[in-house]
Order: structure tokens, then sequence, then C-alpha cells
């Protein structure tokens, strides 16, 4: 619980240090606000005693754009890929989350999207606004479309896997595997341990492939790295 509230602490008051730097993030227009990130995920991470092991950062080139392709156990799934990933990167995340006071302003200051799951209407409209963002920046998705329970890859969806293609980027897989352990959804509790993040080599933007076989492929290819856990991502 101590872990917990120590995160809801520290997000909040991240959170007042992001509207702070908001203007200076318009100012500089880039790199600031991948900074910002990036030290809001270590340092949430670091003070509730959760390490992150990375591997495969080989295959990202630091001045290219990806749509970043994971797979989702938990909340910290989105801090996770901020603390690693060595890209600026905005989030397809779910609206609900702009409700939260102050908090949900942070992800309209620094251009995620959010989609409305509710609305046919919304969801094509935050595709398009995915789109344009991937002209800047990369983009993360989660296309199993909601946390895992039981801690295995479930089947992707492919309506976000077009972007890729439309936008001209590749698509860079993410293994994640810890979080639900450290963090389950639906329990108010954070455990110390450990989290390993897998990043497997992209691929090339392709407008005739078949998408629901490139799911497949992007499923098979995080599955390969998830069950193959054996310590469960817990040090204590």
């Amino acid at each position: 619980m101590i872990r917990y509230l120590y995160s809801l602490l520290f997000s909040f008051l991240w959170t007042i240090v992001g509207h702070i730097v908001y203007p200076l993030h318009l100012l500089t227009g880039k790199g600031l606000g991948h900074w910002f990130f990036r030290t809001y995920g270590r340092l949430l991470f670091a003070g509730n005693g959760i390490r992150i092991v990375t591997e495969g950062l080989e295959h990202v080139d630091r001045n290219g754009r990806y749509l970043v392709v994971a797979n989702h156990q938990s909340l910290f799934d989105i801090p996770v890929c901020m603390a690693v990933i060595p890209v600026e990167t905005k989030y397809f995340a779910k609206r609900e989350l702009a409700r939260i006071p102050l908090f949900g302003a942070m992800f309209y200051f620094f251009d995620h999207v959010l989609v409305d799951r509710t609305s046919k209407r919304g969801a094509v409209r935050s595709l398009h606004d995915a789109k344009k963002r991937l002209e800047r920046w990369s983009l993360v998705i989660f296309p199993e479309g909601t946390r895992s329970l039981d801690g295995k890859v479930h089947d992707f969806k492919t309506g976000g896997l077009a972007l890729a293609a439309d936008a001209g980027v590749p698509i860079l897989p993410v293994a994640i595997r810890g979080t639900g352990i450290v963090l389950p959804k639906g329990e108010n509790a954070v455990r110390a341990g450990t989290v390993h993040v897998k990043v497997f080599p992209s691929i090339p933007p392709d407008r005739g492939a078949d998408r629901k076989q490139l799911a497949e492929r992007l499923e098979t290819t995080i599955r390969s790295f998830i069950e193959t856990d054996t310590d469960g991502g817990i040090n204590g």
C-alpha cells in the first residue's frame, strides 16, 4: 500500500511539474517532452523498488519514427515505455484518463491521442489524430485493447496496425513482462520486482500487408518472450 500511495503522490506532484514545463515545451518544440516523461517513468519505478531490464534497444534508430506495438498487462505499461524507449513517443489511451483532474490535461498538453471506445465516430477521429502524430513522433499502441488479467498475450486487434503503412513508418514490436505482477489490474497494491522489456527488430511499412496476418505475426513474436517468464518478476 505504501508503494501505491507513493505512486499516486509522485504522479500528482509530477503532473504539477508538467504544467510548469508545458510552456517551455511549446517554446522548445522538441526533446523536452521526451525528457519529462522519460524522467517520470524512471523515478516512478526507482521509488517503488522496481528494476527495468531492457534488451534490443540496438534495433531502435534514435532519429526514426515508429508505430510501437506492445502487449498490455498493467497501468505501468505506459510508464515503462516512457522510461525505456529512446525516441519521443505519444500514446494511444482511453478517453476516460482525461477526466482525472490535472493529470488528464497532460494528455492534451503533450499531444497524446485519446480514444472514445464507446463511439465509432470517435474511434475513427482518434485514428486520424494518431496518423497526424506519426508525421512528427513515434506512437505507442496496445492492440489487445485492454489489460490482460492472466499475464498472457491475447488476440491483437487489427484497427491501429494500418497506421504504420498509412504514415510510412515501421512497426516496432515491444514485449513487456512483469508489470502485471508489480501492479496487477484491479489491485491497489504495488510490489517491488523486475520488469523485463524486449524490443524486436522493426517491420517495414507495407500497404499491401494483410492486417490479420500482421496482427498474428506481432502477437506471436511478443508472446514468444512473455511466455518464457520463469521468476514471475518478483524480487521481494
